[in-house]
């Protein structure tokens, strides 16, 4: 993504000098005139290449990767509301751009990061991300046949949870709860083939990449499915090979 269009140093000091604000209205003050350049072309892009740490590298400090996924989702729920329109291309970019990207070691902006993609889901999901679950089939799968480490499923489910918590929201609408179903269904088997030997290994894989806060067993555990799901087709999905 292009970050030319904005000043990147511009938003990118706004950004420093709410991660260092002391007093709450100074911090709203400068988040609230960050704010005002989501209409900029390249105030997305600015900001994913600040949370990715591609922009500064030596003048991007954590907390700045942090606040500016916050300053992302807050707009994209502006984007949801319709409050805020955004270029179809840069969304689409922006999908893509997300579900290629763990946070690994900042367990905040991994946090924020599942928040975002669930938000995208919403937004998104399937006309300009019809590429969401093939890819999250195959993440998964990869890492139930041993060719990605276990923590890798602690985080997707991580996100997983987050799109299937955002879309619940929308369930009084038939064509959300269509895609809800949609999603439980596509996900299912791949989520218990990696969910099993994945609670097994992972005492031994959080000594080098402790579990992040946003993502618990008892979180992923709670992923609700439609209540009419029959046990036997459960069952031949779970095992399906």
């Amino acid at each position: 993504m292009s970050t030319q269009s904005c000043y990147p140093e511009v938003l990118l000091n706004l950004v420093r000098q709410a991660c260092y604000s002391s007093c709450s209205a100074t911090h709203r003050k400068l988040v609230e005139d960050a704010e005002k350049l989501e209409l900029e072309p390249s105030f997305i892009p600015i900001l994913w290449a600040c949370i990715t740490n591609t922009l500064c590298p030596a003048n991007t400090c954590d907390n700045m990767r942090v606040m500016a996924a916050i300053l992302l989702k807050n707009c994209l729920q502006k984007v949801i509301k319709g409050d805020v329109e955004l270029d179809h291309e840069l969304l689409t970019t922006l999908c893509r751009e997300v579900q290629n990207y763990i946070e690994l070691e900042n367990h905040c902006l991994e946090k924020q990061l599942c928040t975002i993609f669930g938000l995208l889901v919403l937004r998104c999901w399937p006309k300009q991300w019809p590429e969401l679950v093939p890819t999250l089939v195959s993440q998964l799968t990869e890492v139930s046949r041993g060719s990605q480490p276990p923590w890798l499923a602690v985080h997707l489910l991580g996100r997983v949870h987050e799109a299937l918590g955002h879309l619940s929201t929308r369930l009084h609408c038939p064509a959300y709860a269509q895609l809800y179903g949609e999603l439980c269904w596509s996900l299912f088997s791949p989520i218990m083939k990696v969910w099993v030997p994945t609670l097994r290994d992972i005492n031994s894989s959080l000594a080098s990449h402790p579990l992040p806060q946003v993502v618990t067993s008892e979180s992923v555990s709670s992923l609700t499915f439609p209540r009419d799901l029959d046990s036997e087709r459960i069952f031949c999905l779970a095992t399906r090979t």
